[in-house]
C-alpha cells in the first residue's frame, strides 16, 4: 500500500489521514497537515507527529481495500488544499515529490459573466436538463451542492450525482455557479445555522478541489440565508462567519472563482418573530448587517433572487427586489466595497392571468415579455452578473408555491412554453 510522508507545519501533535476528514486543531490551535482520500474510509488513521512535526501515513481504502491506481488525494495544509496523484505501489513518497508532475487546470474567466444568462432546475440534475440549457443557448448554470446529500456522515460522502452534473455541463460549455447549502444531520439542523462552521467549510473545501478547472465560475455559499425558512432565524454575524470560514479554502485554491454571498430572498424585516422560520431580513438591510458584521473582504459579488412575479421588473415599488438589485450595488459603493450583484434565480411563474395584486401569476405571452424586460434591464446595468432564471420545467414537487409553475417547458420537460424562443434568442 502506498506511502506518503509529510511534514505539519508549525505544530505537532495528532493528525489523521482518510477522507473526508475533520482538520485536528493542535495544542496550538494551528491547523494541521492531512492527506485525504478521494473515496470514504471506514476509520481514518490516526498517528502522532514528531516534535518536529513529521508524520508518515499509509494510504488505504474503504475497508483496508487498495485504492485504484493512480489515486487522487487532497492534501491539507492550514488554509490551502491542492491534489497529488499517488501511485498503488513503491514509496514511500514526499508529497512534494508528487506535484512536479501534475497538471494546473486553467484559471476561471469571471470577466465574460457580466450580463450572462442562466439556468436552474431545482434538484433536477438529469441530463435532459443540460440539453435543454445547452439547446437554449444558456451561459450558466446554478448547481446546488445539498450538504446533506454528499456528506451523509462525517465519514461518508455520495458525489456521484454531483460529479455527472458537474462533467455534463463541463461537456457542454456551461460555465457553473455552485450553491453549497444546508447541513446534515451530524452538523445541525438541515435548515439552520451549522453547528460547526470551520467544518462545513472543510467540506466545501473537498468540493472546491474536486471540481477545479471544471468550469465552475462561482461559488454562492447557502441559499437563501436572510429567510427563516431556509436559515431558521437568520443571523447576519453567524453568516459572515461562516463565510470567513469558507472564503481562504476557495481563494487559495481557485483565486479566480466569483465568492457570492447566499442570493437573498424577497420579504421584509421581522427579527422579533414567535417563529423562528418566519424570521429574517429584506435584502437590503441584510447586506448592511453583513457590512457591519465585517464580511466586506470574505465575497466577491452579492447574491439575489430578484423576484418580482406578476409585476414588470421596473414596476416602482419599494418592495420590487428586481430593483432592489440596484440598491444592493449601491449599498456596496456606499460602504466603499463596489460590487456586481448576482442574480442567481427568479422567475415568472405561468397560469390565469388577472389583477396583479391578487393573482400572481401570467399567461405565457405575458411571461414571455416579463423575461425579456428583465433581461433588458439587467444588462443595461454595468455591475449585473449573471441572470440565472428559475427554472427550466415547471415542478409540482415545488406545489403550493407559485414557482412551481414558472419553467419555460412544461412538466414534461419536452414541450416549450412561448418563452422558451424567447429565452433562446436572447
Amino acid at each position: 500500500m502506498p506511502v506518503v510522508r509529510g511534514t505539519v507545519k508549525n505544530a505537532s501533535g495528532v493528525i489523521q489521514v482518510g477522507f473526508p476528514v475533520k482538520i485536528e486543531l493542535m495544542p496550538d490551535s494551528t491547523p494541521g497537515f492531512v492527506v485525504a482520500q478521494d473515496f470514504t474510509v471506514s476509520a481514518p488513521v490516526v498517528m502522532a507527529t514528531d516534535a518536529g512535526g513529521n508524520y508518515e501515513a499509509t494510504l488505504i481504502g474503504n475497508d483496508n481495500i487498495l485504492p485504484p491506481a493512480n489515486s487522487f488525494y487532497t492534501v491539507w495544509e492550514g488554509t490551502r488544499s491542492f491534489n497529488i496523484r499517488v501511485p498503488t505501489t513503491g514509496g514511500p513518497y514526499r508529497v512534494e515529490d508528487l506535484l512536479a508532475d501534475y497538471p494546473v487546470p486553467p484559471p476561471t474567466e469571471p470577466t465574460s459573466l457580466f450580463g450572462m444568462k442562466g439556468l436552474q432546475q431545482s434538484y433536477d440534475l438529469s441530463t435532459t436538463f443540460f440539453d435543454a440549457a445547452d439547446a437554449l443557448n444558456t451561459g450558466i448554470v446554478r448547481l446546488t451542492a445539498d450538504f446533506a446529500q454528499l456528506f451523509p456522515t462525517a465519514l461518508a460522502t455520495d458525489f456521484a450525482a454531483l460529479d455527472a452534473a458537474v462533467d455534463y455541463c463541463w461537456n457542454k460549455g456551461l460555465k457553473i455557479c455552485m450553491c453549497p447549502t444546508y447541513n446534515p444531520g451530524w452538523l445541525g439542523a438541515y435548515h439552520g445555522n451549522p453547528t460547526d462552521h470551520a467544518v462545513w467549510a472543510t467540506k466545501l473545501a473537498l468540493l472546491v478541489s474536486r471540481y477545479l478547472g471544471k468550469g465552475v465560475v462561482g461559488w454562492e455559499i447557502w441559499n437563501e440565508p436572510n429567510h427563516g425558512p431556509f436559515w431558521s432565524d437568520p443571523s447576519p454575524t453567524a453568516y459572515t462567519d461562516l463565510l470567513a470560514q469558507c472564503a481562504p479554502w476557495i481563494r487559495n485554491q481557485d483565486s479566480a472563482a466569483v465568492i457570492v454571498t447566499g442570493g437573498t430572498s424577497p420579504r421584509s424585516t421581522d427579527t422579533t418573530n414567535v417563529d423562528l422560520t418566519q424570521r429574517g431580513y429584506k435584502p437590503s438591510d441584510w447586506l448592511v448587517q453583513l457590512y457591519l458584521a465585517g464580511a466586506a473582504p470574505h465575497f466577491d459579488a452579492v447574491g439575489h433572487h430578484p423576484y418580482c412575479y406578476p409585476f414588470e421588473p421596473t414596476y416602482e415599488a419599494d418592495w420590487n427586489s428586481f430593483l432592489e438589485s440596484e440598491d444592493l450595488h449601491n449599498i456596496s459603493v456606499w460602504v466603499g466595497d463596489p460590487k456586481p450583484v448576482w442574480g442567481t434565480e427568479w422567475g415568472y411563474p405561468t397560469g390565469p392571468e388577472g389583477d396583479p395584486f391578487v393573482v400572481k401569476t401570467v399567461s405565457e405571452a405575458t411571461q414571455a415579455t416579463r423575461i425579456q424586460q428583465a433581461f433588458a434591464a439587467w444588462r443595461a446595468w454595468s455591475w449585473g452578473g449573471p441572470l440565472i432564471y428559475f427554472c427550466w420545467k415547471d415542478d409540482p414537487g415545488l406545489a403550493p408555491d407559485p414557482v412551481q409553475t414558472a419553467g419555460i417547458y412544461q412538466s414534461d420537460g419536452v414541450t416549450p412554453k412561448v418563452a422558451a424562443a424567447t429565452f433562446q434568442a436572447l
